[in-house]
């Protein structure tokens, strides 16, 4: 019927119903009511069945956490035969199995039945998860709120890749849509994380199921993109990607597979960014900058690009990426992508791609433009940064449409390209040279500004290479030996020296001989040569090979023919033709340079290859800068065009080049000559001297090239050099000037002569006949009539002709049939040579002097047989003898006189040329390592540095992935513990020994003395074994011991004592107190941060680093640590608290330092944070609620600490003071703590505490541990009198003189001390009384104090006789030892069970008796611990001790502290136990500082000094009393006056209703103004009437002292409040399930026949609300103290915990969802109880069972069985004491059937049975009248009150403090810490009896 319920779809209609009848209220076969007459109650005839759904079942035994141990089973089966592939085929589909077409699909999940699915035990419980799920959102909450979901993702990791298949993958999104379909938003977001988005999950599996789950996230982020962008957006796909698809994964793909998963990966963070660039965008493209930067797979890279490229291209944030782009530190990144080592040729070209791409964007500023075009460092220093091997087309291409397309081109950048395309393929460079050639004649101006640049010879010359040049090698030693047998020196680490060089350099050997260096300087490497005639064609080959050097082309290169047509030479007519500028054009236009990669690479002309069309290109590129870019005709601008020749010279010795290097010189050449003419032709007349000297130089080359190299390769010899030569001469009329003119024209005259002669001895007849024609011309014209000139030209012409005469002969002779080629091609050439010499003879007969030299030469005119005559003459003695002894001299003098001087002049011009191509390109080198720094400075550095920070946060991350899935293990943990504890789901058999530790939770007064499980157990018998062994390990000093004294006194402050200010808040800081915060800051509907800070939580055992955030609501800590580990609040030191429910915040020191703050709630949880980091503000509602640093010496930490403590402050609720916001001084003086001491309001043990508190002592700290006296000296005696003052000790004295034989000792030693360093002041006593080492000593048996003594002695046990192992022992070694000064620790007075070794700890024996140390040894006056400590506290509380504990007041608190009257008194201890002596920030060594740090934690605290006058006395008992006697507010206590007891009846009800409920709320709420107005006392009857009526209990000014008001609407059956029923059949109100708000404004009621938990307004008597969490009837109810939780038990075994609402300090309901489920009962929950501060909730059931759990966390504590006879029966009842004791009453049956009995047990906190009572009636009977309490230590029954009719009506003595204690109660709770508050709760106890 939960159609009707609140929450149902007809809950409208419940109030009109006339019938209404349900199962659930059906008992004895009779059925209620529950229609709004409830008049016609039903009888059942049949049978009742009742039925619960297993959904719901799971609930009462430890909700959906019980079924996850099934998944752990399912995880460790064997694998089962696989899958047939024909079934995978048929499950998946064709799509997943085949590899075609992977992307974009989508899991055919409804073509698999889930019969086949839970055919995997993994998916069967995923399926399982889903049926319990669906439509139950308990189960839903259930499942968040055990971590489920963390904990399944953790437990899916240990299942078995190949269990992870594809059934798995599609549960679990049948799981999760079914979660999408109830709409529980947590938990679809927590099986997100842990499920969907943890790919640690699917990384193992098959490719199709990788790919499937990535395609179904794919399909949830599309659908929820903005709200999964910021934990699930680029930046976790990314991550992703690195960690799980990476190729070095365990188990990785194929490369196909790996491909597939990259792109659908990457195409997912696609979606995040294809929006205009907004915030997030910007974030995400800064995560995708960081990814390239930092991650190290080239694929992963490519992909991360094409994102970009593809972002660039189409999205609609182009513009405002590619501006993003070019910001600073982002091109960077981009940038260093190309110089990655060892990366795929495929970045450059994309990070190529992109950077064009941003190039082309026309919006760009002009600034991001220069920051492209790398303005700052260049492109140089980026191709120097590139990586050997690294170089690729994609790489060049790219550069140089990316430096070289700009609209302002950097001719710098253009020479780096060039040079980086040397190391490339020929197809690349060729590209090059097409950009180039077109770059050079679409811009004439380019070619002069190349030539500026440096080097630009050797690097554009350089392209001819045809084999790609390695980065690496080193370059060939000298030209003379291309190689070397030698390998190549190591490269060495230096940077310098490690860059390649640009230029070749010379041979290291020595060579004396100057010819011989000239050899290696000059291109043409030749040495002068006398005599053409003289060499032999194959003698003396030159550099570059000779003639056939160069010339094959090899097959494995791209554009070359096929390998089948084998090396072939060039075409001859290379040799013929001019590769001039018109040449190349005239093979066919070029297109505009574009960037492919086809090797092919000739697309401009199909006849060329690859090699002759870069020849011609480069060649004509080459000409273009040394001709026309080169400026000037003078020597300098010549040798730099002759640095282009030396390198030819050099590579042609070195390497293959494309064409010979000869031949590329004479095309150089010939494009010179035809340039030069044409320059002279158009030059006007002003400037034909410079160009004369232009040819001038020209011709110098051109005869030093022909005459040097073209002496072994006559193709040199072309015609188009000849025509030029002659060309050019002719029209500069140089030939006139032979014998007398100009030196310039003269020069070149004799140049042209000496080509027109060698010409003429070549053996091409086309050639050689020109040169006929040419000379015979000269010689008719020009040749002087000089002896000199004459007998040069013969000598050349006698030489050539004597060759031809014999070769004619010789073959004449051999061959009669007739003259073969050569003979006739020698006759051909005498046919042409006797016409030159007969002109010769006939022009220069008298110079040559033939008529005396050659009296019988033919004669030369009109002879015409002059050819033969000749022939025949020739071979006569007198011509020989005239050649060779009048012309060969003459012309050998000639020669030496004229082209001897010419050598010179070339030698020195080449020896120059290479000195300055040496020069530029050191100079280059130079440039090339400063933008190599530049770059690194200004591109890699940041690029470096961002890849570093990336690394660092991915690390990071998968720190924080690790973290998460270690809690999540610890969750499961926590959970299996759980659920097999002895009362658990899964309980073992065979349960492990439970061990114990110390608690942090505290009772009001301060008392830490509940034990929790130890889980982490560790026995320390490591510890014990070096214990017992102690020379096997040696003990290392600490750090501590040796820190020099150099250090302390650094952190020596020279203040006096005197003149420390106080520790508060300053003027202002208290002024802003004032101010009260605005309601809109206070909105409690809004939670807003107002507060940021890094902190330290400061606990016992570890110093947690983390963050502090303060909201307008709560406060937050959020543990920083690496590691987390398992605290009584859960998984880490994280918390969450409530603002309302901070108590009180004082102001803390931590390692002398004023930097930490303690939180109080009001539950007894309390917090110590320390503050060593700035603070970080949210921006207030107001500018003047920020906090601002304070001005003056205040330190840093503690301007900080005091900004948080204001906000803290200011954000407390109103009904809150700022008490602590006082120095501790003035906190004790507004406390009034020392007047109630005095006067007896207050116990010694509660006013010790509380002087703690306030002085800074606290639990937290072990250095500042709260500090108790030793108060007996008597513990030998077998019983203990509290009346002789002799076993008391002298309480006026410090604890190191308390033996009188120690005074001169001590002050003497004092007097006698001296530093000789001045830093250390004198002292009493070296050691401290309440230091770390002394409380871990007290509490060596009790954990964690076990684990931190054995960590302080460096890994073992203290040696057995040093450990406390006896209280006379200490005692004693207090008297024998003035050094051991320790005091005691408050455990001494209420904690029992540090006095026993109950976790077995193994410390030793001693050595005198050799007993064995375990429990304490106690005085023989204490029978047992609980004794010890009950007697040692009754003597704290003597008469005695409170008539001297003022004395021991001072030496602690007082003004005995410090200064003379602690000298006087022999009470000094070391200097750095006090505050102000020590400052730690003026270590600036962190090692020192930390070291420091240790010292002061180990040496101890001195707590502040909170009184400078001597404590006042104590009121003995007696004068206490009389004053209270006289006080007529006083109410007395009606312990003390038992005998004077007196009963009042008042009628309440009628009608024969008995009262089941008679309660005064003992937090009433009561206003200064009505002070004295009376309380409230609400009473339920057992038909539900509700009564709210007025008493005051105790009024001195009424006769009876008592008055009583009965609620008026009680009288009136109209007015009549009645509480919702109808209630359980047969039972009635019950008042065990009712419970009243301790405010009073709440009744919470039980007993429904529907299980629900009713909240009603009070007094109204309203319905609030109905919670239906119970699956059967709630039996009863309990309430904390604090009015904070609210436990309800049920008839389904299970308690819930809930949490009170409260509004403006008032109760306003319960939560909707219950805070834990405790589960555990086999039986019906039968009573409750529950104490906040001790973490308790305590349930009894109906089976005999008492369960204690944990309130905060739900976690089973213990079972405890009362002992009763053979059957036990139902506990009635249970109570909590104020010290975590418990009464039970039980009862049980001898046999079945037997009269019942009844016992009362009570056991201390931590479970121990302390007493057990027999009963001869129940404390407690069923029809629900309470009377069971506990009041000090004992359970107090009551006498049974009245059961109808009759209330008390007296009960004024309960009252024990008045209407003061209830004024007291409005603005302190219940607490602590705080002063007055203990009192005022005591009060408030006594009311609620």
């Amino acid at each position: 019927m939960a159609l009707f319920k609140p929450e149902g779809e007809l809950h409208e209609l419940s109030t009109r119903l006339l019938l209404h009848y349900s199962p659930q209220a059906c008992k004895n076969n009779i059925c209620l009511d529950l229609s709004p007459s409830h008049g016609l109650d039903g009888r059942l005839t049949g049978h009742r069945v009742e039925t619960w759904d297993v959904k719901d079942v799971v609930n009462c035994v430890g909700g959906m956490g019980a079924l996850l141990p099934l998944l752990e089973r399912v995880a460790a089966q064997p694998k089962e035969a696989e899958a047939s592939p024909a079934e995978t085929h048929d499950l998946v589909g064709p799509e997943l199995t085949s590899g075609h077409k992977t992307q974009g699909l989508v899991l055919p999940l409804g073509k698999s039945s889930e019969e086949r699915m839970e055919r995997n035990a993994v998916a069967a419980f995923l399926l399982m998860l889903r049926n319990f799920l669906q439509g139950h959102m308990v189960n839903q909450e259930s499942l968040v709120q055990c971590q489920g979901p963390a904990i399944i993702g953790a437990l899916l990791r240990k299942v078995p890749s190949w269990a992870m298949d594809m059934n798995v993958l599609m549960s679990a999104q049948l799981l999760m849509e079914q979660v999408v379909a109830e709409g529980s938003g947590p938990l679809l977001y927590l099986l997100y994380q842990h499920l969907l988005f943890n790919f640690h999950l699917w990384t193992l599996s098959d490719f199709a199921v990788r790919l499937g789950h990535i395609q179904y996230m794919s399909s949830i982020i599309r659908e929820h993109r903005q709200k999964l962008r910021k934990k699930y957006g680029v930046q976790f796909i990314l991550d992703a990607l690195r960690t799980h698809y990476s190729p070095q994964r365990e188990r990785p793909l194929a490369a196909d597979d790996l491909r597939t998963v990259q792109t659908s990966l990457l195409g997912l963070a696609r979606e995040f960014l294809v929006r205009s660039l907004s915030a997030d965008d910007v974030q995400a493209t800064q995560i995708m900058l960081s990814f390239l930067a930092a991650t190290g797979d080239d694929g992963q890279v490519a992909g991360a690009l094409d994102l970009l490229l593809a972002l660039l291209h189409g999205s609609p944030a182009q513009e405002s990426l590619a501006i993003f782009l070019l910001e600073p530190g982002n091109l960077e990144v981009l940038l260093a992508l190309l110089v990655r080592p060892g990366s795929l040729p495929l970045l450059p070209d994309r990070v190529c791609k992109i950077l064009r791409r941003l190039q082309q964007n026309e919006r760009l500023p002009e600034r991001s433009r220069q920051r492209l075009r790398l303005r700052e460092c260049g492109l140089q220093g980026l191709i120097a940064c590139l990586p050997e091997g690294t170089v690729s087309p994609q790489l060049c291409q790219g550069l140089y449409k990316l430096f070289l397309g700009a609209d302002c081109l950097n001719l710098s950048d253009l020479l780096a390209v060039v040079q980086l395309s040397l190391q490339a393929d020929l197809s690349v460079r060729l590209d090059i040279c097409r950009q180039l050639f077109h770059l050079i004649y679409g811009q004439p101006d380019v070619v002069r500004l190349l030539a500026r640049q440096a080097g630009w010879q050797d690097v554009l010359t350089r392209l001819y290479v045809l084999e790609a040049a390695t980065a690496g090698s080193p370059p060939p030693s000298s030209p003379e030996s291309p190689t070397s047998p030698k390998p190549a020196p190591p490269k060495p680490p230096t940077e310098s020296p490690a860059e390649p060089s640009d230029v070749f350099l010379p041979s290291e050997d020595p060579c004396p001989d100057p010819d011989g260096f000239y050899h290696a300087l000059s291109p043409f490497c030749m040495p002068f040569d006398l005599g053409l005639e003289r060499s032999s064609v194959g003698s003396a080959n030159t550099a570059g090979g000779g003639g056939s050097s160069g010339t094959l082309t090899p097959a494995s290169q791209p554009g070359t023919p096929s390998p089948l047509d084998g090396p072939r030479p060039f075409p001859a007519a290379a040799g013929r033709h001019s590769s001039s500028l018109s040449n190349v054009l005239e093979d066919g236009s070029l297109p505009e340079p574009t960037i492919s990669g086809d090797d092919t690479s000739n697309t401009s002309n199909p006849q060329q290859t690859s090699e002759e069309e870069l020849c011609n290109l480069l060649t004509n590129v080459l000409f273009s800068v040394t001709w026309r870019g080169v400026e000037g005709s003078d020597e300098a601008a010549w040798r730099e065009r002759g640095q282009v020749f030396s390198v030819l010279t050099q590579l042609g010795a070195s390497a293959t080049l494309v064409r010979p290097p000869d031949c590329i010189k004479r095309s150089l050449l010939e494009m010179m000559l035809e340039s030069a003419l044409t320059d002279i032709k158009e030059a006007p007349l002003g400037v034909l001297a410079s160009l004369t000297q232009q040819a001038l130089w020209l011709l110098r080359l051109l005869q030093d090239f022909l005459c040097a190299e073209g002496h072994g390769n006559q193709e040199l010899w072309s015609e188009k050099l000849f025509e030029g030569v002659c060309s050019l001469l002719d029209r500069l009329g140089a030939w006139p000037h032979l014998a007398n003119g100009t030196a310039d024209l003269r020069e070149m005259a004799q140049i042209g002569l000496r080509l027109v002669l060698g010409y003429i001895l070549l053996e091409d007849p086309q050639l050689h006949a020109q040169a006929y024609v040419r000379l015979h011309m000269l010689l008719q014209t020009a040749v002087p009539a000089r002896r000199e000139e004459a007998c040069y030209v013969l000598s050349k012409l006698e030489a050539a002709l004597g060759r031809a005469l014999n070769t004619s002969s010789s073959e004449s002779a051999t061959d009669k049939a007739g003259p073969p080629p050569a003979a006739a091609a020698a006759a051909e050439r005498c046919s042409w040579l006797v016409p030159l010499v007969r002109t010769l003879l006939d022009r220069a007969y008298e110079p040559l002097g033939l008529q005396w030299g050659l009296p019988s030469l033919p004669p030369t005119n009109g002879s015409p047989t002059f050819f033969e005559d000749f022939q025949a003459f020739c071979a006569t003695p007198e011509w020989r003898h005239f050649i060779d002894k009048q012309v060969q001299p003459t012309m050998s003098q000639f020669e030496m006189d004229t082209y001897a001087e010419s050598h010179d002049l070339m030698s020195g011009f080449w020896n120059a040329c290479y000195d300055m191509l040496m020069s530029s390109g050191q100079r280059r080198q130079r440039e090339r390592a400063q933008s190599r720094r530049a770059f690194q400075e200004l591109v890699l550095e940041p690029a470096q540095r961002r890849a570093r920070l990336e690394g660092l946060r991915y690390t990071a991350a998968l720190k924080q992935q690790a973290a998460q899935h270690s809690t999540a293990l610890l969750h499961w943990g926590t959970l299996w513990r759980q659920l097999a504890s002895p009362c658990g789901a899964w309980a073992l058999r065979d349960p492990p020994t439970l061990r114990w530790k110390l608690s942090s939770t505290e009772t009001y007064s301060r008392m830490r003395l509940k034990l929790v499980p130890n889980h982490h157990f560790d026995p320390h018998l490591e510890a014990s074994a070096l214990r017992d062994n102690l020379g096997e390990v040696p003990l290392t000093p600490t750090e501590e011991a040796s820190l020099p004294l150099a250090v302390t006194k650094e952190a020596k402050v020279s203040t006096p004592p005197e003149e420390l200010q106080e520790d508060q808040l300053g003027e202002d800081e208290l002024a802003e107190l004032e101010t009260p915060m605005e309601a809109a800051e206070l909105d409690e509907q809004r939670e807003k941060l107002v507060l940021s800070a890094e902190c330290q939580l400061v606990t016992v055992v570890a110093v947690v680093p983390g963050l502090l955030e303060v909201t307008t609501q709560n406060v937050y800590f959020y543990d920083g640590s690496t590691e987390r580990v398992e605290t009584e609040e859960g998984i880490g030191y994280d918390f969450r608290r409530p603002l309302a429910q901070l108590r009180e915040v004082h102001l803390r020191r931590f390692n002398l330092r004023r930097s930490a703050l303690e939180l109080f709630f009001i539950d007894q949880a309390n917090y110590f944070l320390n503050f060593p980091c700035k603070v970080g503000t949210t921006p207030a509602s107001s500018p003047s609620q920020t906090p601002r640093p304070q001005p003056g010496p205040i330190p840093p930490h503690t301007q900080v600490r005091n900004q948080v403590y204001s906000w803290l402050l200011r954000l407390r609720p109103p009904s809150q003071g700022y008490l602590s916001s006082r120095s501790p001084q003035e906190m004790l003086r507004a406390s009034g703590l020392t007047q109630k001491w005095v006067q007896r309001e207050i116990s010694n043990f509660e006013y010790l505490m509380q002087l703690n508190t306030i002085a800074g002592r606290t639990y937290n700290d072990l250095s500042q541990y709260p500090v108790f006296p030793w108060v007996l000296q008597d513990y030998v005696s077998p019983t203990l009198d509290l009346s002789n003052p002799a076993v008391f000790r002298d309480l006026s004295k410090p604890i190191g003189v308390v033996n009188p034989k120690h005074a001169q000792l001590v002050r003497e030693k004092y007097e006698s001390f001296e530093d000789p360093a001045g830093t250390i002041d004198k002292f009493h006593y070296g050691t401290h009384y309440s230091n770390a080492a002394g409380v871990m000593h007290y509490l060596i048996r009790v954990e964690p104090f076990t684990s931190l003594h054995v960590q302080l002695q460096s890994g073992r046990f203290d040696c057995s006789d040093r450990q406390f192992h006896s209280v006379a022992a200490a005692w004693q070694a207090r008297l024998e030892s003035p050094a051991d000064v320790k005091e005691l620790i408050p455990e001494f007075f209420y904690f029992p069970d540090f006095l026993e070794n109950q976790n077995g700890f193994d410390l030793g024996c001693l050595q005198l008796t050799n007993e064995k140390v375990g429990d304490v040894v106690l005085p023989p006056w204490a029978s047992s611990p609980e004794d010890f400590i009950q007697q040692h506290r009754q003597a704290l509380e003597s008469e005695y001790v409170s008539a001297h504990l003022h004395e021991w007041i001072d030496l602690i608190f007082g003004y005995k502290q410090r200064g003379p009257a602690a000298e006087e008194a022999l009470n000094v201890f070391y200097y750095c136990t006090y505050e102000g002596a020590v400052d730690l920030d003026h270590v600036t060594d962190e090692r020192e500082r930390k070291a420091l740090e240790g010292i002061i934690s180990n040496f101890g605290q001195t707590p502040c000094q909170l009184l400078k006058e001597p404590h006042p006395t104590r009121l003995s008992a007696e004068e206490a009393a009389h004053r209270l006697a006289r006080l007529d507010t006083n109410s007395p206590s009606i312990f003390q006056h038992l005998d004077q007891l007196k009963a009042f009846f008042a009628e309440v009800v009628s009608d024969g209703v008995p009262l089941v409920l008679a309660l005064v709320p003992h937090r009433q709420p009561h206003s200064f103004i009505t002070q004295g107005s009376p309380d409230l006392l609400v009473t339920v009857s057992a038909s539900g009437l509700l009564g709210t009526h007025s008493w005051l209990p105790y009024d001195r000014n009424i006769s009876n002292y008592f008055s009583f008001s009965k609620d008026p609407t009680m009288g009136s059956h109209k007015t009549q409040r009645l509480l919702s029923g109808p209630w359980v059949p047969d039972s009635g109100v019950s008042g065990q399930a009712l419970a009243v708000a301790p405010d009073g404004k709440l009744l919470f009621s039980g007993g429904h026949w529907d299980g629900s938990l009713r909240v009603t307004a009070l007094p109204r008597g309203k319905l609030l609300s109905q919670l239906n969490r119970h699956l059967d009837v709630v039996t009863c109810l309990a309430l904390d103290t604090c009015g904070i939780y609210l436990i309800s038990g049920s008839r389904d075994t299970t308690c819930m915990v809930w949490r009170l609402l409260h509004q403006g300090g008032l109760s306003v309901g319960l939560a909707p969802k219950p805070v834990q489920v405790l589960y555990g009962h086999g039986a019906a929950v039968s009573c409750v109880a529950i104490n906040t501060e001790l973490d308790m909730a305590v349930s009894g059931s109906e089976d005999g069972t008492v369960i204690i759990h944990t309130v905060r966390r739900g976690q089973f504590v213990a079972a405890l069985q009362p002992p009763s006879a053979s059957v036990p029966g139902p506990i009635f009842h249970l109570a909590l004491g104020s010290e975590g004791q418990i009464v039970v009453q039980s009862s049980a049956w001898e046999r079945p059937g037997a009269q019942v009995t009844y016992s009362l047990h009570l056991y201390s906190v931590n479970g121990k049975l302390r007493a057990s009572l027999p009963l001869a009636r129940a404390a407690y009977s069923p029809d629900g009248d309470r009377g069971l309490c506990v009041a000090g230590h004992r359970p107090v029954r009551p006498a049974h009150p009245p059961t109808k009719h009759t209330a008390p009506g007296r009960a004024s003595p309960a009252h024990e403090g008045g209407h003061p204690q209830r004024g007291g109660d409005q603005g302190a709770q219940p607490h602590a810490g705080g002063p007055g508050g203990r009192q005022a709760h005591r009060g408030g106890r006594r009311a609620a009896l």
